[in-house]
């Protein structure tokens, strides 16, 4: 996009085949690398009385202390 800065590309190839050969579905991979990259809603909690929305997402490997 225009005006944009530019910004990392990652492009994955996804055997299929393969992956059902594990078990592995298809709409499992996206799911996994949606929450990876991003967030997915899991549900919602009751917590003290009140609803809260529970989401996965990653953590930054910037905040990851790696030694």
């Amino acid at each position: 996009m225009e005006g944009m800065p530019d910004a990392a590309h990652v492009m994955r190839v996804i055997n299929r085949e393969e992956a059902n050969t594990f078990g592995v579905s298809f709409a499992d991979i996206n799911n996994a690398i949606t929450a990876n990259v991003g967030s997915s809603y899991i549900n919602d909690n009751l917590n003290a009385g009140r609803m809260q929305r529970v989401i996965l997402q990653a953590e930054d490997r910037s905040n990851v202390d790696c030694q």
